[in-house]
């Protein structure tokens, strides 16, 4: 799909019942009245262990920024949320580590074909 192309709401229907199959919860994210992505979370405890944030082909990086940003702010307020991050994604993660809502904290290895996953999780108490 190209930027400013609908989804078909069938389609977007099946991703998110595909998503709650596997998650506890199901976060989707919007712009200007249109979904631009989404991400799946797994309770456990007072943990929420986030997967990794999906976006659509029409999602701007500002969008991406601000729609991460604004969740993970949210839900820090009630869950330590814990996240993993391939390397493509570092520079993602780190960018959003500059505004105080996460922090890395550590490597794991095994977890990504790809190569090791850094791990961050929010700064906050629940």
């Amino acid at each position: 799909m190209n930027q400013g192309e609908k989804i078909d709401p069938k389609e977007f229907r099946s991703i998110l019942a595909q998503g709650l199959m596997v998650w506890d919860s199901v976060y989707v994210f919007n712009a200007g009245g249109k979904p631009v992505g989404y991400v799946g979370g797994k309770f456990l405890g007072m943990f929420m262990m986030l997967a990794d944030m999906e976006w659509f082909p029409w999602a701007t990086t500002r969008q991406k920024y601000e729609s991460a940003i604004n969740l993970l702010n949210e839900l820090r307020k009630r869950f330590v949320v814990i996240g993993t991050a391939e390397q493509e994604s570092k520079r993602f993660w780190g960018h959003i580590c500059k505004y105080g809502i996460i922090r890395r904290i550590g490597t794991l290895q095994g977890v990504f074909v790809s190569g090791p996953a850094a791990m961050y999780q929010t700064i906050g108490k629940p």
